[in-house]
């Protein structure tokens, strides 16, 4: 067990120290529950089921019988819940002795920054590895994909990402919209999806406003509209998210009912003790939460990246 003494912070046994410099003093804002649909549960794990519904009406010819059909289920996903948990040690003479700063009061204030920091790059994790084939979702691919099966046998699959991989443009960005637009159902009937924000990293953040914020089309001498601004099209504050891994990567979230898309299931929240050891002396402070996340319906995301090709 690690556990921090007066040799810990040297300096702060004799006068002369200002301050302390790297210590968290604003907290984190979390950038998750903005893509993520929070759940609460009190379960070790939930489990989702795809499950297609009923195909197109048919014409009935005079005196025929109705053509009857039927609903089927298809694969399933499981988010598990995890245990987080980090904790620290100090001596009692670390405390006596110390003439500037608290080391309880100061680490537990870093306890908070680093759960926080933990759940952010647990969630983006799931962008982060949303192309790679390692990291499969229920339907056997992963979160971004070519060839996301139906539910429905003999229904063909379906893609949330251009053919070809594109980068953060007009272009590609107008190709999205028109994918989205044509996403179909588990039976093959169009869902009628749209584009509601985009997720980029901080790389992108100014390129975005050259793409989306301007009236006239970028990187062209032409006096042509933009399609995108013209039909207020993802015209809202981006989210960007410093946890992206991709610098080009981008990602575009759909109006899929947001309990379908990404999800983050709250277990426990966030809560530390402390206690002092009668025979060493030493205080203790540990911190502990429960949550999982995870995706169940790919059409809730669509995204590209020429780093991905």
């Amino acid at each position: 067990m690690t556990i921090m003494t007066r040799a810990t912070f040297p300096k702060d046994l004799a006068p002369g120290v200002e301050d302390h410099l790297g210590k968290s003093r604003d907290k984190l804002t979390p950038v998750y529950p903005r893509i993520f649909q929070r759940k609460k549960t009190n379960r070790a794990w939930l489990e989702w089921v795809m499950t297609a519904g009923l195909g197109a009406a048919k014409i009935k010819p005079e005196g025929s019988p109705v053509e009857f059909d039927a609903m089927s289920q298809g694969w399933s996903v499981f988010i598990r819940v995890q245990t987080w948990s980090l904790g620290f040690g100090v001596t009692q003479e670390a405390i006596e002795d110390n003439l500037y700063m608290s080391p309880v009061e100061t680490g537990s204030r870093e306890l908070v920054q680093s759960f926080a920091h933990a759940k952010e790059i647990t969630h983006a994790s799931h962008l982060n590895f949303a192309f790679d084939s390692n990291y499969a979702g229920g339907d056997g691919q992963p979160l971004i994909s070519l060839a996301h099966p139906s539910a429905a046998p003999g229904h063909a699959s379906y893609r949330n990402r251009p053919l070809v991989m594109a980068d953060f443009s007009e272009e590609g960005l107008e190709q999205a919209i028109i994918d989205i637009s044509k996403m179909k159902n588990e039976r093959g009937i169009p869902a009628s999806r749209r584009a509601v924000s985009i997720v980029i990293p901080t790389d992108l953040m100014f390129e975005h406003v050259r793409v989306l914020r301007g009236q006239l089309q970028p990187y062209t001498a032409d006096n042509t509209l933009s399609a995108l601004n013209y039909k207020n099209i993802l015209q809202e504050q981006p989210i960007e998210w410093l946890y992206l891994t991709d610098p080009k990567g981008w990602f575009i979230l759909t109006d899929v009912n947001s309990d379908e898309g990404l999800v983050t299931l709250d277990r426990i929240p966030f809560k530390s003790k402390q206690w002092g050891d009668d025979n060493t002396g030493n205080w203790y402070v540990t911190g502990r939460e429960r949550y999982g996340s995870g995706w169940l319906n790919p059409r809730a995301i669509y995204a590209s990246s020429p780093n991905q090709a």
